[in-house]
């Protein structure tokens, strides 16, 4: 690999900019064949072995847009989270669903150990739609242009959602969601007045084909973030569920919105 890429984010002589420069750090990648979908969806991988050469090339100067991570032993992660939260560089973690357990302590860990520091987790196998969609969050939650720049929080109506923090906030009230329920929310405001497909959600968000114990997965994560969202005419959003084809979130107007409209519309009419 061409070290002007990792150290610019531009392939020397070109002036353009590829996809993502994504580092892999782990032994599961190869398995699944992640290195080469990655290059044919665009993107520049740099496999490391162990910690200290990701760490030794983050100290060199290389950078990077991602890094994927299957963790091995919580012994080391300390040190290379450090790594990332000094530098901004974001962190999905990915192992074997058998190994959920395990994901969600490490997951865990680092949160607590490194509030600084952008991580995401997923499992093997993953689909390419997944895959794509985990790299372009990580493309929203942090900017690439030579140097990393926390992007801004997203903001609908009364809802902010802190991206790189995975955190939601109702009128600067901070509402606790589980990672994946995080993911399908932002995925539901984002796509706002949309009917989202249930095949469509469950691709994104869990890399699997619709079937009856999945769906029902769905149903109850929707459930869970109608409640602890608080989505109602109140607060301006409410989430439909479209029989046997997904959930769509509506933008809708209070009774108060409403009376304020109807009352500046009748002051304009008699100025």
């Amino acid at each position: 690999m061409d070290l002007s890429v990792l150290k610019t984010g531009y392939r020397a002589g070109t002036g353009r900019r590829r996809n993502c420069i994504i580092a892999m750090l782990g032994n599961e990648f190869d398995e699944h064949g992640l290195i080469t979908r990655l290059r044919l969806l665009g993107h520049l991988t740099k496999c490391f072995t162990d910690s200290q050469a990701l760490e030794g090339a983050i100290e060199d100067g290389a950078r990077f847009d991602l890094l994927l991570l299957s963790p091995r032993s919580l012994s080391w992660l300390s040190s290379v989270f450090g790594k990332c939260q000094q530098n901004g560089l974001p962190v999905v973690l990915m192992t074997h669903e058998v190994e959920n357990a395990y994901l969600a302590e490490c997951h865990n860990f680092a949160h607590e150990a490194f509030p600084g520091c952008v991580i995401d987790r997923a499992t093997l196998p993953i689909t390419d739609t997944e895959l794509a969609w985990r790299i372009g969050l990580a493309a929203r939650t942090f900017q690439f242009d030579g140097a990393f720049h926390p992007a801004a929080d997203r903001t609908f109506g009364h809802y902010r959602f802190v991206v790189s923090r995975q955190r939601v906030f109702l009128r600067d009230l901070e509402l606790q969601l589980m990672p994946r329920e995080f993911d399908v929310a932002l995925l539901l405001f984002e796509n706002a007045n949309r009917l989202l497909e249930r095949e469509t959600v469950l691709s994104l968000i869990w890399g699997k084909a619709s079937d009856k114990g999945r769906s029902r997965v769905l149903d109850v994560c929707a459930s869970k973030i109608r409640k602890k969202l608080e989505l109602c005419e109140a607060n301006g959003y409410e989430l439909v569920p479209i029989y046997r084809r997904g959930y769509e979130l509506r933008r809708v107007s209070s009774r108060s919105d409403r009376l304020k409209d109807a009352w500046h519309a009748n002051g304009a009419r008699a100025a």
